[in-house]
């Protein structure tokens, strides 16, 4: 079973980690449409997305992202543009993947780092060239916890899983 993990980024590099026996990293600048092309063409089943895949109904957070400020773990409001940017990038591209019949879950790396010991774990114990990489691999590892069943997640708004 292949795994798939999405470091999102609206300008600059996107870090993708395609997970099976070994991880398979790639970072660098990529369109929607590109990321797509990769991923369905990965075999993947579950894809985890640093991005936000919902937008909030009011203010500036959803309530899961209340919920991961209540934990202690800094979260960026959607008052920033470029929050929104990327929440609409993350949608647009879940939105494809979706239609090609695969599993899409938001992540937050920077969450799961603090909340998961065993990924953290793995993730110290491994080398990446760039951030971009080693988030989209902590995605990865989300992607596959949650097709284990072995993920938890904050719910409201959405669902940030770690």
């Amino acid at each position: 079973m292949k795994y798939c993990g999405i470091d999102l980024a609206v300008a600059g590099k996107t870090g993708i980690c395609i997970l099976d026996k070994k991880a398979k990293l790639i970072s660098r600048k990529l369109s929607i449409e590109e990321i797509a092309k990769i991923i369905c063409g990965s075999g993947a089943k579950v894809v985890a997305i640093d991005a936000p895949l919902s937008l909030p109904h009011k203010n500036y957070y959803r309530e899961c992202d209340r919920k991961v400020r209540k934990a202690g773990i800094l979260i960026f409001s959607f008052h920033l543009p470029s929050l929104v940017e990327l929440a609409k990038a993350g949608m647009k591209l879940a939105a494809i993947l979706r239609k090609n019949k695969i599993k899409v879950i938001e992540t937050y790396p920077h969450a799961v780092l603090k909340l998961n010991k065993d990924i953290a774990k793995k993730v110290t114990k491994t080398k990446f060239r760039n951030k971009d990489e080693r988030d989209a691999y902590v995605c990865a590892l989300v992607a596959k916890n949650f097709f284990l069943g072995k993920a938890r997640c904050f719910s409201g708004g959405g669902k940030i899983w770690y």
